[in-house]
């Protein structure tokens, strides 16, 4: 969805819908971001919606970041 903020100017907002989170969802949202930002030359807000609650054990990351080679990727 493409929006405009006064603040942000244009923007994209990705929403991925999931029956549960798991712990590869960090980097597939970042994945799809950074496709959906290259594919359309905006910034992009990611929002993952999960519709069952995770186990407790389960720990949800709010971010995915990667260091390779010291190729890093936030």
């Amino acid at each position: 969805m493409k929006v405009r903020s006064s603040i942000h100017g244009d923007f994209l907002i990705l929403t991925e819908l999931q029956l549960r989170y798991t712990d590869k969802m960090p980097l597939r949202i970042r994945t799809y971001a950074a496709l959906v930002e290259e594919t359309y030359g905006l910034p992009v807000y990611p929002v993952l919606v999960n519709i069952l609650s995770p186990s407790a054990k389960t720990v949800v990351s709010n971010c995915f970041e990667s260091d390779f080679l010291g190729l890093q990727a936030c």
